[in-house]
């Protein structure tokens, strides 16, 4: 086997691997909330047309919320399984309190309060 068949070679044998790394980590947006069992499910638009549904959102102790429709998110396919994902953190970029001075933190809902 030649230098270049070898590098074809694993090239095609660490795609799979590539995939999957690439599949960890990524960005949704909120389309739906389910917030009625023991851990909130949303249902989520991750790629162009792609919807996901009941994937779990995880949120900090003692704090929770239901978000709203429009609510970005940053998902984490488990082991790079899209049909294992989960909500790890989210924003809303017209929602969200604004300009607060380096060390303030606020609490607040979609009505601005």
């Amino acid at each position: 086997m030649n230098s270049d068949q070898l590098m074809n070679f694993l090239r095609r044998a660490m795609q799979p691997l590539k995939d999957r790394v690439m599949l960890l980590v990524g960005r949704a947006v909120i389309a739906a909330v389910k917030d009625g069992n023991g851990i909130q499910q949303v249902q989520v638009s991750v790629l162009a047309g792609e919807s996901m549904d009941k994937v779990e959102r995880f949120q900090n102790w003692g704090f929770t919320g239901n978000p709203p429709a429009g609510a970005e998110a940053v998902v984490i396919s488990i082991g790079g399984n899209r049909d294992n994902m989960v909500v790890v953190a989210l924003d809303h970029r017209t929602k969200r309190k604004k300009n607060l001075a380096p060390g303030e933190s606020a609490m607040y809902d979609d009505q601005g309060n």
